[in-house]
């Protein structure tokens, strides 16, 4: 066996190891999600209650209706919410990091979430609601406000046809500074009542219920697919543009066909979920560098460490003041904020050494 062949298989050994551990990762923290709460049921009996609705259980029942209807209408739909959005963030965050080329970049960075924020804001101020769609207005508004935000900033980052990063970050800042202060206005002049209900869903909710959960969901989840198709693309543009051109891959219509993606799928996470940060800023790190920097593997385990971080954030927040909830976002942002500083200093002292 050759030096190269001796590589490859020990690439590919390592590989499936880290597939099995994130994997394990993640069912791990769904099956702690479902279990763990100010009712505790046991992992054994979730799965029984579970498959017995799948109808592929044939025991005899040992758990009351309660204990179901806590599984099935309670934790299952919020763990699988919590796991699509963390898993759609973490996918967004590797891709935004790469057609950027900075390790700091952020899903929430673009100011699309602010977008989404100042939506939801006038929402559940002036109490607009869809006709038809009540229990799906809120969502929708959010998703609206963060295209709009997502049209402005392309617009504005697009110089003689192409995406200029650093424009783009720098738009992103200036309008989230800008929607935050009107964001401000509105709650200064907003009942108690509403700013509280506001507040809860701007630090991360996944307690929204309804029909309308399907759709956001499955645009999430292709949109993942869908820049998972680039992976090879991305791997030629972290070598830079000029040798991803050589290579030919057609720099300025990659980047611009994954920023919108990316922007269409936070646009959905944030209109379901309220604003989760960080999870696109630690999850692809501890991929890329405990593993490798191959968007092969780095999307998809991305996407995997991503959705048990904010499962396993939201059961924490669920668990550690009980009956009272922590908001997911707040204990993400425990997470991420100490990680955020660890990467800036680490990249500081790259940049002082060269």
């Amino acid at each position: 066996m050759t030096h190269a062949e001796t590589f490859l298989h020990r690439r590919r050994l390592t590989w499936t190891a880290w597939w099995i551990v994130c994997t394990l990762l993640a069912a791990i923290a769904i099956a702690v999600g479902c279990a763990i709460g100010p009712v505790p049921i046991s992992p054994l009996k979730v799965s029984k209650i579970i498959l017995a609705h799948m109808g592929a259980g044939h025991w005899a029942p040992d758990w009351s209706a309660v204990e179901q209807t806590i599984v099935l209408k309670i934790r299952v739909p919020r763990v699988i919410t919590g796991f699509v959005v963390g898993a759609s963030l973490g996918v967004v965050g590797t891709a935004f990091q790469c057609i950027l080329r900075n390790p700091l970049a952020d899903p929430f960075i673009l100011g699309v979430s602010s977008g989404a924020a100042l939506g939801a804001s006038i929402a559940i101020v002036l109490g607009i609601t869809i006709p038809f769609l009540s229990s799906a207005s809120l969502p929708l508004i959010a998703f609206f406000g963060a295209m709009l935000a997502t049209a402005f900033i392309y617009r504005i980052a697009i110089v003689h046809g192409t995406i200029n990063p650093h424009t783009l970050i720098l738009c992103g800042v200036i309008l989230n500074s800008f929607l935050s202060s009107v964001m401000m206005i509105i709650y200064s002049a907003a009942s108690p009542y509403r700013v509280h209900s506001l507040l809860l869903w701007l630090m991360g909710d996944l307690e929204s219920t309804g029909e309308w959960r399907a759709i956001p969901l499955i645009v999430m989840s292709a949109g993942c697919v869908w820049v998972s198709t680039f992976a090879k693309r991305m791997n030629a543009m972290s070598l830079g543009d000029e040798a991803a051109f050589a290579l030919g891959v057609e720099v300025s219509r990659t980047k611009q066909a994954i920023f919108l993606i990316c922007a269409i799928i936070v646009g959905s996470a944030v209109s379901m979920s309220g604003m989760i940060g960080f999870v696109g800023l630690v999850a692809p790190h501890l991929c890329r560098t405990l593993v490798t920097a191959d968007h092969r593997f780095v999307l998809p385990a991305s996407a995997l460490v991503g959705g048990a971080l904010v499962v396993f954030a939201d059961t924490f927040g669920r668990w550690v003041l009980s009956p009272a909830e922590v908001p997911v976002g707040a204990v993400t942002a425990l997470i991420g904020a100490p990680f955020f500083i660890y990467i800036l200093r680490k990249r500081s002292k790259i940049v002082w050494s060269d």
